[in-house]
């Protein structure tokens, strides 16, 4: 298997969440959880973000719209491509990929282990979730404490 020189593409840089965070608080009173708070946290960010209330380094569409950008260009027939990024743009791409709404894209996003593995298949009728948040490389017993995620 070959392979071209690695490429940097900023569009799969991660979201501000904790500019977001913070935005969320300042706006709306709702202050940064601690540990397991984030499973109600993240969804009211994402929601508040798209409807433009906060806003971080960019807005929802922007990120949206790179990050799909990304993912149009790597879905074309033929090619294998590889994306080392973030759970962030990750789930993005599966809103994409699922037409999810940002609470559910939220729901997406937080159990996504770090250095995970996700799939994207390109068959005849476009680019399909072919797997999802897979660690084989930590599945032992003994890499149970490299199972780290947000």
């Amino acid at each position: 298997m070959g392979h071209n020189t690695p490429q940097i593409d900023t569009r799969l840089n991660e979201l501000d969440y904790f500019n977001l965070g913070k935005a969320l608080e300042d706006n709306h009173g709702i202050p940064m959880p601690d540990g397991d708070g984030f499973a109600q946290h993240m969804p009211k960010v994402m929601e508040a973000w798209h409807r433009a209330e906060i806003m971080g380094n960019e807005t929802f569409a922007h990120f949206e719209k790179r990050v799909v950008g990304v993912l149009q260009e790597a879905v074309q027939p033929g090619r294998n491509i590889l994306c080392i990024t973030s759970g962030g743009v990750i789930s993005m791409m599966v809103r994409h990929l699922l037409e999810l709404d940002p609470r559910r894209m939220a729901h997406i996003a937080l159990p996504i282990y770090n250095t995970s593995l996700h799939r994207v298949h390109v068959s005849p009728v476009g680019p399909i979730l072919a797997g999802f948040n897979a660690i084989p490389h930590l599945e032992d017993h003994e890499r149970r404490t490299a199972r780290t995620h947000f």
